[in-house]
């Protein structure tokens, strides 16, 4: 025929003729691929979290302490609302390489972790309260 598609024949008995349509599902299949693609782009277009590569994640007592990589101040724990992991988080971007993490809140010892980067990395820490010298709680 060398319309390039499917098309759809009805015969009339009535008329004598053979009538040829093309079939509009060349076309339909078009439409949903473009509709798929501007979904997926418009899901993937933000740069908030495709941009992070490293992940905090804390208990309730690591809200508020300071974040620092490599010796340099990167931020703070903050309260995570709608990450759904709960407690405190943190998200930096980081090269690739090692890398020295530190977060350090008043009252709590010193978390320290040292990473080789590659690609992304996820770390969860607690802070354990820091006890002064003859400061031992006693068991009731």
């Amino acid at each position: 025929m060398g319309t390039g598609g499917s098309a759809e024949i009805s015969a009339s008995p009535s008329a004598g003729k053979v009538v040829v349509k093309p079939a509009g599902a060349t076309k339909l299949w078009l439409a949903v691929i473009v509709s798929v693609l501007v979904v997926l782009w418009w899901q993937t277009r933000s740069q908030t979290s495709a941009s992070y590569n490293l992940f905090l994640n804390g208990d309730s007592s690591a809200i508020g302490a300071d974040v620092s990589i490599d010796g340099t101040a990167a931020g703070k724990m903050s309260q995570s609302l709608s990450s759904g992991l709960g407690g405190a988080i943190f998200y930096a971007h980081l090269h690739d390489g090692h890398h020295v993490l530190e977060v350090k809140k008043p009252g709590y010892k010193t978390f320290r972790k040292e990473i080789d980067m590659q690609t992304k990395d996820y770390v969860g820490l607690e802070l354990h309260p820091d006890k002064e010298e003859g400061d031992e709680s006693e068991e009731i």
